[in-house]
């Protein structure tokens, strides 16, 4: 709903969108941002009020016209969720935590007890996948593997690089990985690309690092849907990661380069991809899959 691009502009999304609260000032951080469009607070869930009410047209002569686009998000919401969906909706948005519901509360709100429960638990029912399918992306999976899998005594080639050096380099792409908050799969597509590379590159060990930051990126931009960095000028966020190690020229070269030596043939299947496979067929409870436990477990081993 509040997709800025920067902190303050997310700032302003939701102030346009609930109100500048009164307090903004008092809040940590903020004391010297300039100041806010002054936007009167709103109750969302009025706009799923009957249209001749007099909270509807209150809230219409409030944002319109300089907030209209907003009445029309509102709208919209109101049409999908209804009065207790918008009231359940406006307490979740509140702009101060503590006046927000617990869990508790929130599934035993009325919201969830005419029909919407089912339809929540529906969207996460995961059925067991079909064995034919599985069988068709085994086939395809194993194939890919025997073709892009890297050469298992590469480290034999390398003149300045050895197994330490590449365990200590794999550990600090996990701290990359959370820092960017990136998936597992992302992690497993930068080694794999990592572990290509060197078996057809030998790495001058001063390199290591760019290369494997370079290889982050680059599963970055290939897995990843996050808008903020699936762009050219992510170079940046990772030579800083670096300590401004290197340079953006240097990692941009280095990653056509890269892309060049694999082919374009990003796509190599990972422990992930068939960790997934074994999940979906096992007959596992619905609040274990919910939570994912199993795939977390057997990703940890």
């Amino acid at each position: 709903m509040f997709n800025g691009d920067t902190e303050i502009e997310q700032l302003f999304k939701i102030f346009a969108f609930l109100g500048v609260p009164n307090n903004w000032k008092t809040i940590k951080g903020l004391e010297t941002v300039a100041e806010f469009p002054q936007w009167p607070a709103i109750r969302i869930s009025h706009a799923a009020f009957s249209k001749t009410s007099k909270e509807f047209i209150e809230l219409c002569q409030t944002l319109v016209p300089s907030r209209e686009n907003i009445l029309k998000k509102l709208l919209r919401l109101s049409s999908v969720l209804g009065l207790e969906g918008m009231q359940l909706l406006e307490s979740l948005l509140q702009i101060d935590p503590s006046k927000r519901p617990t869990i508790n509360t929130i599934l035993s709100h009325p919201f969830f007890n005419n029909g919407a429960k089912k339809r929540v638990e529906e969207s996460y029912k995961e059925d067991l996948m079909p064995v034919s399918t599985v069988k068709g992306m085994w086939d395809i999976y194993i194939q890919d593997e025997q073709l892009l899998r890297p050469d298992a005594k590469y480290m034999t080639k390398q003149t300045s690089v050895n197994e330490i050096m590449r365990a200590i380099l794999i550990d600090w792409l996990i701290d990359v990985a959370v820092h960017f908050e990136l998936s597992q799969s992302t992690l497993h597509f930068a080694v794999s690309y990592l572990d290509r590379v060197m078996s057809h590159k030998v790495i001058n060990k001063s390199q290591l690092q760019l290369l494997g930051v370079t290889c982050m990126k680059v599963a970055d931009v290939f897995n990843e849907r996050s808008k903020e960095y699936y762009k050219q000028e992510n170079a940046k966020e990772y030579v800083f990661i670096t300590a401004n190690e290197y340079t953006e020229s240097e990692l941009l070269d280095l990653e056509k380069e890269i892309l060049t030596l694999m082919g374009f043939k990003l796509n190599s299947p990972t422990i992930i991809h068939f960790l997934d496979l074994y999940c979906s067929l096992m007959p596992i409870d619905k609040p274990t899959r919910l939570l994912s436990q199993v795939k977390f477990f057997s990703y940890y081993i």
